[in-house]
């Protein structure tokens, strides 16, 4: 068995507590005591530097590669490792943690790694965004790319922060956000024109924390929900703010969920665009396009 250990030591809720490395080293000791194998343990100065050593990992035959940190560092690990022999871990550790909750991996580090001995591999789907960005979760051009890069921002200048998409930063952003035009395509020649405050491609029901944007989403079916929220003014935004949060927002009469393996959309003109929340620019057109089963991922 030969793991390695990717740690972001500033990832969101170990900020300011006992340092991130030496929890994750002692659990390592404790949990694979009498484990015959190499348990390396990496610390990640960057999301790039995630991604390199994560892709040198899987070069170099590892099994499994464990993602020690948020969102972004679990993306970039695993952005690493699709399509390849090697699997990734997860210890949660950042603020929203879509992925790892679609997947019901523990928060308390020792249970998270503890997967390695009592779980299985569980291979789920993949997208891509924006011709090669990968997305496990979910990935979107609306309102939760303006709270993302809020929140990218804070996390640059070392902002304590909560959940990226709490109801408040949600309701805070949306005085700011100027929803545009869109145009979507998706097989058989299907077209919708839409305004919409949310379009979030999902692979899974949440953005992590209690943000539940598609409650049918299932990580291993092959087909993403692509969610298309249009609200009718503010009362009507505030309602579909609050259902976002109880996890009922696809009740809503001007919500329409598309079940597709690949979609397009042309809008306005370029913006950003989020993968499992971190930013980006991009184009106008921006393409989705599923990748069946293309990760393993150890999962109880």
């Amino acid at each position: 068995m030969k793991v390695r250990f990717i740690i972001n030591p500033i990832a969101g809720r170990h900020s300011g507590r006992r340092g991130m490395v030496d929890e994750i080293t002692d659990a390592v000791t404790r949990v694979f005591s009498g484990v015959s194998g190499l348990f390396e343990i990496k610390v990640s100065l960057s999301r790039d530097d995630a991604f390199r050593l994560s892709m040198e990992a899987a070069k170099r035959g590892y099994d499994t590669v464990f993602a020690c940190g948020g969102d972004g560092t679990i993306n970039a690990v695993a952005s690493a490792i699709v399509n390849s022999g090697t699997s990734l871990g997860i210890i949660p550790a950042g603020s929203g943690g879509g992925l790892a909750r679609a997947l019901g991996i523990p928060l308390d580090a020792e249970k998270a790694m503890g997967v390695l001995l009592k779980g299985r591999v569980r291979r789920i789907d993949a997208g891509s965004a924006d011709n090669g960005r990968f997305f496990f979760s979910t990935a979107g051009i609306g309102l939760d790319a303006a709270v993302s890069k809020r929140y990218g921002d804070w996390a640059k200048r070392r902002v304590r922060r909560g959940s990226s998409l709490s109801l408040p930063a949600v309701l805070k952003e949306y005085i700011f956000y100027r929803p545009g035009n869109l145009t979507v395509k998706w097989g058989g020649g299907n077209s919708l024109r839409a305004r919409p405050l949310f379009f979030t491609v999902a692979n899974t029901s949440g953005f992590g924390a209690s943000a539940v944007i598609a409650p049918s989403a299932v990580p291993d079916d092959g087909l993403f929900d692509v969610c298309v929220a249009e609200p009718d003014g503010f009362l009507n935004a505030l309602s579909m703010a609050r259902r976002l949060f109880n996890g009922r927002i696809d009740r809503m009469e001007r919500f329409k969920t598309i079940r597709t393996d690949a979609v397009e959309v042309d809008r306005e003109g370029p913006g950003l665009l989020h993968v499992d929340g971190t930013v980006f620019e991009a184009g106008r057109t921006v393409t989705f396009r599923m990748l069946p089963k293309a990760l393993g991922v150890w999962a109880f």
